[in-house]
C-alpha cells in the first residue's frame, strides 16, 4: 500500500486584540523595560557590562544562629558558578553549575545532583552579565512604588518561562537593584524565604 497524503484546513475566528496588549499591559510593559534600561545604565552601561567574562565575589556573614560563615562566588559567562561555603562549627560546601548539571557537595551531607527549582535558581545565579537581564526575566509585573530605606523604589516581580524570580526593588533615583525577595530551594530541605539588601555601590573598573 502507499502513503495517503492528506490537505486540511482549518479556520478560526479570533476576537479583535485577542492576541494584543491593552494600552493599560502596554503601558505596563513599557515601564518595566525603562526600569531594566536605568539599572543596566547604573551598572556601567551595556557595553562595560558586556567586557565582565569572569567574576570571584567574596563575602562574610553571621546568619541568625549566631554561627560566622564565609562565601566565595566563582563565575564564567555564560553560566558557570562555583559557590563555596565555610561555616564556623558546621564545615565546608560546594555547589557547581555547568550551564545544564548542578550539584552540592558537602562534608556533612556529601554529594547529591540538584533538580527542578535548585537547577533554575543556579541557572539565575550563574547568569553574570546584567545585560541580559531582560531575556532572562521576560515576565514581568508591576507592584507599585514604596518606600524602602528611606529612598523611593518601584517594586517588580520577575519570572523566567522556568519560575518566578521574586520581588525586585529598584530605586527610582539611582537606578539601582536594592532588594531582592525570593524563596530559595534547598531539595531535600524544602524551601527557605530570602531578602537580599544591596548597599555600598562603588565603581570598578568602569562597571
Amino acid at each position: 500500500t502507499s502513503p495517503v497524503l492528506a490537505s486540511v484546513t482549518v479556520s478560526v475566528t479570533v476576537p479583535p486584540g485577542f492576541f494584543g496588549l491593552t494600552s493599560q499591559e502596554m503601558n505596563r510593559w513599557q515601564e518595566s523595560e525603562k526600569i531594566i534600561a536605568n539599572y543596566i545604565k547604573a551598572c556601567g552601561g551595556q557595553a562595560a557590562l558586556g567586557r565582565i567574562v569572569p567574576r570571584v565575589t567574596k563575602s562574610t556573614g553571621e546568619n541568625s544562629g549566631g554561627s560566622k560563615f564565609e562565601i566565595t562566588i566563582s563565575q564564567k559567562a555564560p553560566l558557570s558558578f562555583l559557590a563555596e561555603t565555610h561555616v564556623t562549627g558546621v564545615g565546608r560546601s560546594w555547589q557547581g553549575f555547568d550551564g545544564e548539571t548542578g550539584w552540592e557537595l558537602s562534608e556533612l551531607k556529601g554529594f547529591r545532583a540538584m533538580r527542578g527549582g535548585e537547577i533554575e535558581l543556579f541557572r539565575r545565579n550563574g547568569q553574570l552579565n546584567v545585560e541580559n537581564f531582560r531575556l532572562l526575566y521576560p515576565l514581568r509585573q508591576i507592584i507599585g512604588a514604596q518606600m524602602l530605606n528611606g529612598r523611593k523604589v518601584m517594586a517588580m516581580e520577575l519570572a523566567s518561562l522556568a519560575g518566578k524570580a521574586g520581588a525586585h526593588c529598584f530605586d527610582l533615583e539611582s537606578g539601582q537593584l536594592v532588594r531582592v525577595e525570593s524563596v530559595l530551594v534547598m531539595g531535600p530541605d524544602g524551601s527557605l524565604p530570602v531578602t537580599i539588601d544591596f548597599s555600598d555601590f562603588r565603581a570598578v573598573d568602569g562597571v
